[in-house]
């Protein structure tokens, strides 16, 4: 796509001062077995959120970084609302756990003797409490994972070890490399100690040296060790420990990433500044240079900025890379016979402004839900495509077009025509983005026609679609063969005020478009009107209800 313009428009929208629709930010608390206390947590609820509704939102577990906990990053609100109010992405609840932890304040998301289990705090405890007390998706499919800083490590790392749990990560400006940390690191962690070497390592020494110790808590508690109770990768000359450095390798990014199980498709983006005074961007590049060798997909982004000032104009891409984007969905026809012979459905996919069509990866489009409902495998595109304007609204759409027979087969499992049925269709952009959109077409079939005794019927009339309807119907008839027909419109009185169709007509499918007018050209009067379809031996009637 043309990311410069898409970024563009969503920054515009996130940061132009307007007062959008607001969510609800709650804080609550509850117990959490894996560390045996109550914990904080803040939530954020869509517009709209009601807990007794029938909706049900996808979540995103957002990570804080060293310096912060639950109530950080309150700008994530604004922009959470920006995006759902111009419906660049589906309403989303987010979730912002407390990880801090004694006696070096973060946790980084790891298991650890000494700090606690606050891997499994967030990826079991905090999931099973969300999804038993708020209205979320419980499948995977709809849980993400995102963070900064040591919130990026968690939400990588948490991401890569459960993709099971989650199937989508956005980690800005992550720790993501522990050799190029260490490198890039040590010597803003040696300043800190003017008098050495030898170097007396010391937790409260500066922001590197409690960093430095709570990777040290997090990878390599040692309950034997006090003071500070654990082991260091460093000895008093700062030469690298081996067996330790070992063990903190162990929890590297890469490693995570060369475990990864086949085909575990779980979604990657990550994002640094340039001017990361962290150290972050280089363990960026070399996180990503690791991914390439593993052959792993993901979404890189490197921008002009350091560790923590672009992050209101960061945040929005990583939402929607996780959420992905609400596309508008158009079937047309909207009318689907399961009789006929036709060999496609066409469907008609117009992205938000600020994305193009043209930028949809043509192999990731799939009718993915009926009504709702999950199809399973999902219904993937054939045929041929086009790129235009389908709507005449100004904006390109994307034509794909669905094997119709696969259709009719997965929707004669549950749907009994006539009905309305919702088809949802997902796909992705080149950049990895998703996108899902929703459209009705109405389902119809064999049909009972109004006929004496037994004797078969040599035409099938179905109910006219939209009904009610305000300014035009289709009506739908199905011959079986050649046949002189006479379609026409009826008031309750019995008085024809329209002729349709007076003529014989070829066996097959036909649609007829009744526009509300009489013969004589006037609009007729809001009211119920009969449909009568007649030929020689047999007719069929169909009531219609005009609603202006």
């Amino acid at each position: 796509m043309n990311r410069s313009v898409a970024v563009t428009f969503i920054l515009f929208l996130c940061l132009s001062g307007n007062i959008y629709a607001q969510g609800t930010v709650i804080e609550t608390s509850f117990y959490s077995a894996a560390l045996g206390c109550d914990r904080f947590v803040q939530i954020y609820l869509p517009e709209g959120y009601d807990p007794v509704g029938d909706i049900d939102y996808p979540v995103i577990y957002f990570l804080h970084g060293v310096s912060d906990d639950h109530t950080g990053y309150p700008f994530i609100i604004g922009i959470l609302d920006s995006l759902i109010e111009n419906q660049i992405i589906e309403p989303v609840i987010v979730v912002k756990p407390d990880a801090r932890s004694v006696p070096y304040t973060v946790s980084w998301y790891t298991n650890s003797i000494l700090n606690g289990g606050f891997e499994d705090y967030v990826a079991s405890d905090l999931v099973s409490f969300v999804e038993a007390n708020y209205r979320v998706i419980p499948t995977r499919e709809k849980r993400y994972v995102m963070g900064h800083s040591a919130g990026g490590y968690g939400s990588m790392t948490l991401g890569l070890k459960h993709p099971d749990i989650y199937s989508r990560l956005a980690a800005h400006s992550g720790v993501l490399e522990l050799n190029v940390l260490l490198a890039a690191a040590l010597p803003y962690l040696l300043a800190e100690y003017p008098g050495g070497p030898p170097y007396d390592w010391n937790p409260a020494a500066g922001f590197f040296s409690g960093v430095f110790f709570s990777l040290g808590a997090a990878f390599s508690p040692n309950l034997t060790n006090p003071p500070y109770y654990v082991d260091l990768p460093l000895d008093s000359l700062a030469n690298i420990i081996e067996p330790v450095w070992a063990i903190w390798l162990q929890h590297n990014p890469p490693t995570y990433a060369a475990m990864l199980p086949p085909n575990s498709d779980l979604a990657i983006y990550f994002d640094c500044g340039t001017m990361d005074e962290m150290g972050c961007y280089p363990q960026n590049t070399m996180f990503a240079a690791c991914l390439d060798q593993l052959g792993l997909d993901y979404e890189f982004q490197s921008y002009v900025g350091d560790h923590s000032s672009q992050l209101p104009e960061r945040f929005p891409i990583g939402i929607a890379f996780l959420v992905g984007i609400a596309a508008t969905v158009d079937y047309c026809p909207d009318v689907l016979n399961v009789t006929s012979r036709g060999r496609w459905v066409t469907c008609y996919i117009e992205l938000p402004e600020g994305y193009s069509a043209e930028d949809i990866d043509i192999g990731a489009v799939a009718l993915t839900a009926v009504n709702g409902e999950l199809i399973d495998p999902p219904l993937c595109r054939e045929g041929p495509t086009e790129i235009g304007d389908y709507d005449e609204d100004g904006i390109a759409d994307l034509m794909v077009k669905f094997r119709r027979a696969d259709l009719i087969g997965i929707l004669g499992e549950t749907i009994e025509p006539p009905a309305d049925v919702e088809l949802t269709v997902s796909g992705e952009l080149t950049n990895d983005i998703p996108f899902e959109g929703s459209g009705m077409i109405h389902i119809i079939g064999p049909a009972h026609p109004q006929t004496a005794g037994d004797t078969p019927c040599s035409f099938v009339l179905y109910e006219s679609h939209p009904n009610p309807f305000s300014s035009n119907t289709d009506i739908s008839y199905m011959l079986l063969e050649n046949t002189q027909i006479k379609l026409e419109i009826y008031e309750v009185s019995g008085r024809v005020v329209k002729t349709l169709v007076n003529s014989k007509i070829q066996a097959g499918y036909h649609t007829v478009c009744w526009d509300g007018r009489d013969d004589s050209g006037r609009q007729v009067a809001s009211g119920v009107y009969f449909i009568k379809l007649v030929s020689d031996d047999y007719s069929a009637t169909e009531k219609a209800l005009l609603i202006k």
